[in-house]
This record gives structure tokens, sequence and C-alpha cells, in this order.
């Protein structure tokens, strides 16, 4: 008898793992007080979701793909230059992250 359900595979799927807002804060380098309110008020904050009984998260790749998203637009209007530079800043901090996750694996 064959199995379809996809839980059961020999080989797991990559999970996107999913950030609470004081780890997001802490790679932004604001306070998670600072984010939460730029969700609530709609200023750019990484895009997040809402989970079983209302939990706000993030996932890994969105938050990473805004930064992305956020110091190329911001570096190459030149408007800002301080919030590209903590951009980046927060880059590097999620590299830190990445590098300190595969190490304790």
């Amino acid at each position: 008898m064959k199995n379809d359900d996809p839980s059961s595979e020999a080989e797991p799927r990559f999970r996107d793992p999913k950030l609470t807002t004081a780890q997001v804060a802490a790679m932004l380098g604001i306070t998670p007080h600072t984010l939460r309110v730029r969700r609530c008020r709609g200023n750019p904050s990484p895009p997040w979701q809402t989970g079983d009984g209302g939990d706000v998260y993030y996932l890994r790749s969105e938050v990473e793909r805004w930064i992305l998203s956020m110091a190329h637009g911001q570096s190459s209007g030149g408007r800002h230059p301080r919030k590209a530079r903590g951009l980046m800043l927060a880059l590097r901090r999620m590299t830190d992250m990445t590098r300190t996750e595969e190490v304790v694996r």
C-alpha cells in the first residue's frame, strides 16, 4: 500500500524558520517595541504572519528578502544613507546568525 502522506518522506523538507518579533528586531538593530509600532502603523517593516492564537511571526527568508530590497532601494536612492547603513548591518547580523547556526548543527 502506497503512503501519499508528504510528511512521511524519507528526506525532510526545507523548513523556513519562524522568527519572533524580538529576533527580527535584534537583526534590524531596533527594539521589539519599535518593530511592533512600525507594523501597526503600516510603516516599513518585514512581512509578517499570524499563527494560531494570533501570535505574530516572520519567515526568515521573507525578512532577508525585505532587508535586501530595502537596502538596495535606500542605497540607490541616496535619500537615507543612515537607513541603508543600518540595513546593511542587519544583513551582516543575519549572516553571523546563519554561521552560528551552522556551527551548532
